[in-house]
């Protein structure tokens, strides 16, 4: 196996580690905002939410600008906010 198969490998492995760690939990995409990049902001939110809630993630998506984020931010019941 050549140095890039083997770098494939290990990749693949290591997103299934991380995988297996998020699950159940619950993940929080925070998109959107208020600076210039905001179009940005949503449309790479929108792929990641889209891609967890494909995988079957127990996955919310908030935009600070339209959404209050306070409640959800203190909460426990949210282990990973990103």
């Amino acid at each position: 196996m050549d140095q890039k198969n083997k770098r494939l490998k290990k990749f693949r492995k290591d997103i299934a580690l991380i995988e297996n760690k998020l699950r159940g939990k619950r993940i929080v995409i925070v998109s959107g905002g208020f600076s210039e990049e905001r179009k940005t902001s949503i449309e790479s939110g929108d792929a990641v939410f889209a891609e967890l809630k494909n995988k079957g993630f127990d996955v919310l998506k908030i935009d600070p600008k339209k959404d209050d984020i306070n409640p959800i931010w203190r909460t426990d019941d949210v282990e990973v906010k990103w």
